[in-house]
């Protein structure tokens, strides 16, 4: 299992820790899961996301 770390970085310059997640595979079902989670505590829009060529992501 591999953990997955997602910041929020404001206007500001200041940054958030918004989750920490494990799993197996970081395919569509994981980030469905995560997206899921993030907007049922609150997440309202993500304008920038920055990832290292996830699978599954895009």
């Amino acid at each position: 299992m591999a953990p997955t770390l997602l910041l929020r970085l404001d206007c500001q310059g200041r940054k958030d820790i918004l989750g920490i997640w494990l799993g197996e595979q970081e395919r569509s079902k994981f980030w469905l899961k995560v997206l899921t989670d993030l907007q049922n505590r609150g997440v309202k829009d993500i304008l920038i996301a920055c990832t290292d060529g996830l699978a599954g992501f895009a």
